[in-house]
């Protein structure tokens, strides 16, 4: 008997001890969990959004409701303003009354994707990318690929804006790096307007949101330049200014997370355009301006989508499809079972019907749609294996099409419709056409790296199928007007060839006056190094003249005496 009850008080002791160590567990949980508000900072939040609600009930029109409603529940949010004004009340209100402001007559809540030029996005000069070291998400700026054009400065800015406010809500503020790439930046590069806007919108309207700055490969040509921007940041901003350049980058950022640009092996398309853009050219027009204006401004992006097009062309990029870095992932279409009939496999080795099924399977037919002013046209790729399939979608004329999802993975019995849009802007070549590849996988959950490596790896290009699309542009565009349509588009087309060429020719005589330029300086260069050596030497003589005159004036006379 004595044997059992001293069991049952080992039972209990044991089990008093596991209970108090689970206790100081969840304690200890709760400490961390409750660490980011603390009670310090806790109550003059509670402070500051009851004073802002208080001036947004009498002032409703001058605030955004999406950013009303973030004060309402985001604790961090609130926080991040008393932080910047060192815990006080009274200015950190200012503060956040002003940005409220801000946001609301800046229109930067309604931003979206679509609402920026596609050319923004291709020529890959603005943009977010993978994480640093520290796990912050980093925005590339790339200094070269700026052009001061005072009427687009202000779509600039707000692309500007619209990209920083993009990743201050994917990480909820708390930490996003920016690097300025300065390689091959000139003076032409520099705009002193934009750079103070994105300090002061930096400093004022994002607060302890920024981790650092990071100045990449800044040459020495623009330390004057670098001199006059260091004088316009804030005392409170110059601990967070950094310089880098290739031999230490990736003390801040790994190989696998820079653009390759910057010397990285990240394979994800920078150069990603949103389906559904508008372009620069219509942008221009919806802003009141003549066409001499656009005219003016158009070719300064023409080079930039020249390299754009080159490097998509020979590079293997992958678009990021959603906030978890995984690939696009297709559901099931309900309409599958219909138009499974009318599908061809494109695979030319394995039975029809139980790879990839394409349709149309022959030509592209592009049909001009009122609603996006551009002809377009639709591919459905229905997956007729029992794995899932990734494919891409290529083209041999880049530059002219928008094609949304171009990649993605499709689950067995699953199906997906990719639109195909012909820039409006550019002509249409007879020899445009698509190819659609795909290869089998084993899991439908691919990072971008994995997904780049289906179509380099030996054990997969086996297995990589490939199936050609030829283009026509339907002559058919409306029941009433397709003739007065086609033959504007065509005029249309004439004009836009000469327009090429004339601003080719005008890019030669460009680069010529700029080499002559370059020539002029160099042989003043010269004629000034020439005429200082005369100058020189001219002194120099006469100095040699006067010493031998000096010497003779005061040498002893000796007098020889013949004895």
């Amino acid at each position: 008997m004595s044997r059992v009850v001293l069991a049952i008080k080992l039972f209990l002791i044991c089990y008093e001890n596991q209970l108090y160590s689970i206790i100081n567990i969840s304690l200890i949980k709760v400490k961390i969990m409750t660490k980011q508000y603390s009670n310090k900072s806790g109550q003059l939040v509670i402070e500051l959004r009851q004073r802002f609600l208080e001036e947004y009930d009498n002032n409703r029109d001058l605030y955004n409701d999406e950013d009303v409603d973030t004060i309402r529940t985001n604790d961090w949010y609130v926080k991040r303003f008393l932080l910047a004004r060192r815990r006080d009340v009274d200015q950190a209100f200012h503060m956040i009354r002003d940005t409220m402001r801000w946001r609301q007559q800046f229109g930067l809540s309604d931003m979206k994707d679509t609402d920026f030029p596609a050319e923004f996005y291709k020529v890959g000069g603005l943009f977010s990318y993978e994480k640093d070291l520290e796990g912050n998400v980093v925005i590339y700026l790339r200094i070269r690929m700026h052009r001061k054009i005072p009427e687009m400065a202000e779509p600039i800015k707000k692309f500007l804006m619209f990209i920083v406010n993009k990743v201050d809500k994917e990480v909820d503020g708390n930490g996003m790096a920016i690097v300025f790439d300065c390689s091959g930046a000139g003076y032409s590069n520099m705009d002193m307007d934009f750079l103070s806007f994105l300090i002061t919108a930096g400093n004022s309207y994002f607060p302890v949101g920024l981790k650092y700055i990071l100045v990449y490969e800044l040459s020495w040509l623009l330390n004057a330049f670098r001199k006059i921007a260091m004088s316009l940041i804030p005392q409170t901003f110059l601990p967070l200014i950094k310089f880098a350049d290739k031999s230490n980058v990736k003390q801040y950022i790994t190989t696998e997370a820079l653009p390759d640009f910057m010397g990285g092996t990240c394979k994800r398309n920078y150069r990603y355009v949103p389906n559904g853009c508008t372009t620069v050219a219509k942008l221009a027009i919806e802003n009141g301006f003549t066409q001499t204006d656009i005219d003016r401004i158009l070719p300064f992006y023409e080079p930039l989508l020249e390299e754009a097009d080159k490097a998509l062309q020979n590079n293997h990029y992958i678009n990021k499809i959603n906030d978890k870095n995984d690939i696009e992932l297709n559901e099931i279409n309900e309409t599958k079972d219909i138009i499974k009939d009318s599908i061809v496999c494109q695979n030319k080795t394995i039975q029809k019907s139980t790879i990839m099924g394409i349709f149309p399977n022959d030509f592209i037919q592009l049909i001009y749609s009122s609603h996006s002013e551009s002809y377009e046209s639709n591919v459905l790729l229905q997956n007729l294996s029992d794995t899932p399939i990734a494919y891409k979608i290529q083209c041999n004329n880049a530059n002219n099409y928008i094609v949304y999802p171009r990649l993605g993975v499709i689950m067995s019995g699953a199906n997906v419709r990719c639109n195909i849009q012909l820039m409006s802007e550019q002509s249409y070549r007879k020899h445009d056409k698509f190819l659609i590849v795909s290869v089998p996988v084993n899991d439908h959950k691919l990072t971008v790296n994995q997904f780049a490596k289906l179509w380099t790896e030996n054990d997969t290009k086996t297995n990589i199928y490939s199936h050609k699309l030829l283009t026509t542009l339907s002559e058919f565009v409306n029941e009433n007007n397709s003739n007065v349509l086609m033959g504007k588009k065509m005029a249309e087309s004439d004009l836009n060839e000469e327009v090429v060429t004339l601003r080719s020719l005008c890019q030669q005589l460009e680069r010529r006056q700029t080499q002559l330029s370059l020539l002029l300086y160099v042989l003043l260069i010269a004629m000034s190094i020439l005429l200082i050596l005369v100058l020189y030497s001219h002194s120099y003589t006469e100095f040699l003249s006067l010493e031998s005159l000096t010497i003779r004036k005061f040498a002893p006379k000796v007098f020889v005496t013949n004895e």
